[in-house]
């Protein structure tokens, strides 16, 4: 089930974020995320949309950023992290240049960290994707 509620939640943002006509620049090359990075980034001109897909009941996940401390997906403390841990441990080059063009990007303002939402519901006694929401968390 989590691995349908993974693509369930991916297919959605990508459908939502090909409507407001960015360019998906991550995963690339593969075809989702892994672990201390982001579900999707996407640009669009000089901005850049960090996307957390979420399908069927997945609730928001949050990490250790110090010792001690979490920070909670959609927080700029959140984002800083990811983006640092890109920048640090990213698989490729191209996954560490994005990193750090991230935090230079969340320093200049310029980005927007969406959540895409899928969740489940039921027609006719069979599982059926719910009405997609889409909402943006505010960096400050």
């Amino acid at each position: 089930i989590n691995e349908q509620s993974r693509q369930l939640g991916e297919n959605a943002a990508d459908a939502v974020m090909k409507g407001k006509g960015g360019k998906k620049i991550y995963p690339s090359g593969k075809p989702y995320s892994t672990s201390g990075d982001f579900d999707q980034v996407w640009k669009s001109g000089d901005r850049f949309q960090i996307v957390e897909a979420k399908g069927g009941a997945s609730g928001l996940g949050s990490r250790a950023i110090s010792e001690g401390i979490r920070a909670e997906q959609g927080t700029i403390e959140y984002a800083k992290n990811i983006a640092q841990n890109m920048a640090k441990n990213g698989a490729t080059p191209e996954v560490r240049k994005l990193g750090r063009d991230l935090l230079m990007a969340i320093a200049d303002g310029k980005v927007d960290y969406i959540l895409v939402r899928a969740p489940i519901g039921e027609e006719l006694g069979k599982a059926v994707i719910s009405d997609v929401k889409v909402s943006q968390f505010v960096l400050k």
